[in-house]
């Protein structure tokens, strides 16, 4: 295994199951929200009200462990994503986002997942070119056929670029490059990171 660390740790997909609950749960915190600061950005402006985005893409994912010099061989694999938050002003989104990257190696699979609370900042508020950062939950593991498992829980980070082009009406196409972080420090085991820079492409709808 290119991973450290075997114990009773959430499986991918109870880490699914719990970013889909902050998903399901967070417009209506939104909404309890939207007179203190969550509110349309104007009747004009492209930015409005609650969102949703669905996403895939491709990753390139590497580990560095503790002692080494450097990043170890990449490994291109499919990523999916989901979020779900609001909009600030014209300027700003913020909201929840869960993502996974997924390496199928037969009845196994290998992946490296993130349940993480997102901001994203548009410089022009007329533009849709935005940057994002977050923080959170950082998930890498082994899920295997016979339902056992072996995975490390750690600290997860994303920085981010893209853009949102309409599509039509609320819709709109986002392209973005987005770099994922993950820290891992496990008593009695070396420590090590992980990280995907991620090309992906997802649909926005807006409320």
């Amino acid at each position: 295994m290119r991973y450290r660390g075997v114990g009773p740790f959430p499986r991918l997909s109870q880490l699914i199951v719990l970013t889909t609950a902050v998903l399901l749960v967070l417009p209506s915190a939104l909404d309890a929200q939207r007179r203190r600061g969550i509110r349309e950005s104007g009747r004009d402006a492209s930015r409005a009200g609650f969102w949703g985005s669905v996403g895939v893409g491709m990753g390139a994912q590497s580990f560095r462990f503790a002692g080494d010099e450097g990043f170890g061989p990449v490994l291109y694999q499919p990523t999916a994503a989901l979020a779900l938050g609001g909009t600030i002003n014209s300027s700003f989104r913020v909201g929840a986002e869960g993502q996974a990257w997924i390496n199928a190696m037969g009845s196994d699979v290998e992946s490296m997942a993130s349940a993480m609370l997102i901001a994203q900042w548009y410089p022009i508020k007329t533009a849709g070119v935005f940057l994002k950062g977050g923080a959170g939950i950082g998930r890498t593991g082994l899920d295997r056929a016979d339902g056992t498992s072996s995975a490390d829980i750690g600290f997860a980070t994303t920085l981010g670029v893209g853009a949102e082009l309409r599509m039509g009406g609320t819709m709109f196409m986002v392209p973005s490059i987005t770099w994922v972080y993950h820290v891992y420090q496990n008593p009695g085991e070396a420590a090590y990171r992980a990280r995907v820079v991620n090309f992906g492409l997802a649909l926005l709808f807006q409320g």
